[in-house]
């Protein structure tokens, strides 16, 4: 079997475009969420968001193979941004593994519309609501087939005969998007993955969440006594994975290995995680079991730590099981950038290996109060330094589809 390495991340997350910008800003903790500043949140119960609102003309790409990068929707500007930001960093040549490379990515609420980037698909369920004309409906739904991400991405790069996947399994999305392509590697039907996760900012999902009474109203405190809920985000994170004697060979910088991952589904609650927390139990199991490591050896837990009462108190029942009384540090880069839904597993997992490469490990910001429902250390508004050979990436999603990946620092065998 292959060694699957990282040879190449990039980052688009709220306050930050770019790798070096994303880790000097969750390295200090800082806090890109506040007060949205669209007016059409104005009749919701929450008005507090996490926005890229620096995204502009000046970082847009140059049109290439009939796209015209100004005119593709949010999603799409995103996502081939942060690849091409990625593709840059890994130094690869594309004419020589063409034939050799796989794509696939992980999202929630898939395209934006092309008028109303932060408007996911909200206007045209109000028009469908309002209209009985069956030519609206028919095109209201192939606007919202989330594949034309892929589509227009392929085109964009010219990605011509290769394998690609969108998996659309809620918050979770990104790590499976990671796992397939670490598949496709390791069994040796690929010598590189770009793999990654987007969401473009959401009104559809802001208004669920709304209902649903899962946002907090000012910030968002993972594993705090006093926390309130979530604050929905927007972003994309994107990976290069390489088989390692792919990247040794050319000298590539090895940012870390994934080492496997383990997936379950909960059968339980379209929203809510089973009581017991069995499912979050399963996946990390699964994830330590394939990738032959212990839980006495993982040295930091990048937790799902979404901030709503009962997210935190299940993921942390999971982790004691899983881990005893040899827990590791717990922290969640969410309390800083909001929660991303499927751009938030891959953004982790970019945070995740710039941890390794820095010794250091981020902080979960705005603690406060510390909950016995919540036992767990979770490096509480400081960043902290330490050498992290192996960390575990949890991502739990609704529906049940929970998630966790084994990022370690590359080790010569």
């Amino acid at each position: 079997m292959n060694r699957v390495v990282v040879t190449g991340i990039e980052v688009m997350a709220p306050g930050s475009i770019g790798k070096d910008a994303f880790w000097e800003n969750i390295s200090n903790g800082k806090v890109f969420t506040g007060p949205t500043s669209f007016d059409s949140f104005n009749d919701l119960r929450v008005k507090i968001s996490g926005e890229i609102k620096d995204f502009n003309k000046s970082h847009y790409l140059a049109d290439r193979n009939g796209i015209k990068f100004a005119e593709i929707d949010r999603s799409e500007k995103m996502t081939i941004k942060s690849i091409n930001m990625a593709l840059e960093d890994s130094k690869l040549n594309l004419d020589d593994i063409s034939n050799k490379m796989v794509i696939s990515l992980g999202s929630t609420m898939g395209k934006s519309s092309q008028k109303a980037d932060y408007q996911i698909n909200y206007n045209l369920f109000q028009n469908l609501l309002q209209s009985k004309d069956q030519n609206l409906c028919n095109n209201a739904i192939k606007n919202l087939y989330p594949g034309d991400i892929l589509s227009t991405v392929c085109k964009y790069f010219n990605f011509k005969n290769m394998e690609s996947r969108l998996f659309l399994n809620a918050c979770a999305a990104g790590n499976y998007s990671i796992g397939w392509g670490y598949d496709r590697i390791k069994h040796g039907d690929a010598q590189v993955a770009i793999v990654g996760g987007v969401d473009s900012f959401s009104l559809t999902a802001l208004i669920g969440f709304n209902r649903l009474l899962s946002l907090t109203s000012d910030v968002c405190r993972p594993f705090d006594k006093n926390r309130k809920g979530l604050v929905v985000s927007e972003g994309c994170g994107i990976l290069i994975l390489e088989d390692l004697e792919s990247a040794l060979r050319r000298k590539a910088h090895i940012y870390g290995e994934i080492k496997g991952y383990g997936l379950s589904i909960d059968a339980y609650h379209i929203t809510a995680p089973r009581p017991d927390s069995s499912g979050p139990i399963s996946s990390m199991k699964e994830a330590l079991q394939k990738s032959q490591i212990s839980p006495e050896d993982i040295d930091y837990i990048s937790a799902h730590g979404t901030g709503t009462k009962l997210n935190d108190k299940i993921e942390s029942k999971a982790i004691c099981s899983v881990f005893g009384d040899k827990i590791p540090p717990v922290s969640s880069i969410k309390s800083m950038i909001g929660h991303s839904l499927g751009a938030s597993a891959a953004i982790e997992a970019v945070a995740c290996v710039l941890m390794i490469q820095n010794n250091m490990i981020t902080p979960t910001a705005n603690f406060e109060e510390p909950d016995e429902d919540c036992p767990v250390d979770c490096v509480p508004n400081v960043s902290r330094e330490m050498k992290i050979d192996n960390i575990l990436s949890n991502s739990f999603a609704f529906g049940g589809n929970n998630s966790s990946l084994v990022i370690s620092r590359y080790k010569e065998v």
